[in-house]
């Protein structure tokens, strides 16, 4: 009885602790546009010939979801979404691209108005190529994407904006895990 009583308690204190340092997933609403449109989403610019399509069509295959399929404009167009963030919450933002090589092209990803990436003339990626960037938040944050591929298309998918635990957090978690298992260890003694 008395070591059903400790596994249960630690079980449940371990609980408590993961559940503390668990943090948000995926904060972009429609970022895999499995909606099949742009819900969530606000276009601005020349949205040309952009749309929606299955990961099916045009061979990009995307890694889940649909593609949002960013081409045939005369100037940029631009994809963008407001976040609601936690001020100095560290947070990582990803996705995937693809090009058909087709240019003139250009395609680049802002937060809050900063460059993560500028890319012009991309070559054709045979594939997808997952970009991956660290930012802060403020509060209230702006993901923007914009693109001009005047005679062919870009592929745009899995879009992410996630949070980062704290190495303080993950050391707590750490300590209190040890303090729990040597707190179980005594009392299954």
């Amino acid at each position: 009885m008395k070591r059903l009583l400790s596994t249960s308690v630690f079980a449940l204190a371990l609980l408590f602790v993961t559940g503390l340092v668990a943090h948000a997933g995926n904060i972009v609403n429609n970022g895999d546009f499995v909606t099949d449109d742009f819900t969530g989403w606000t276009q601005s610019g020349d949205p040309g010939l952009t749309f929606v399509a299955p990961s099916t069509n045009y061979g990009l295959y995307a890694p889940s979801g649909n593609v949002a399929v960013l081409g045939q404009t005369d100037f940029d167009g631009h994809l963008s979404q407001l976040l609601t963030t936690v001020a100095t919450q560290t947070y990582q933002v990803s996705y995937y691209l693809a090009s058909d090589g087709l240019t003139p092209n250009d395609f680049s990803a802002s937060w809050d108005g900063t460059a993560l990436s500028s890319l012009t003339d991309i070559p054709n990626t045979n594939g997808w190529i997952e970009y991956t960037f660290t930012v802060t938040g403020t509060g209230s944050d702006t993901i923007m994407f914009s693109f001009m591929n005047d005679p062919g298309y870009l592929g745009l998918a899995n879009i992410s904006v996630s949070s980062i635990p704290e190495p303080n957090t993950m050391l707590l978690l750490c300590s209190g895990l040890a303090c729990l298992f040597g707190l179980r260890k005594k009392c299954l003694n």
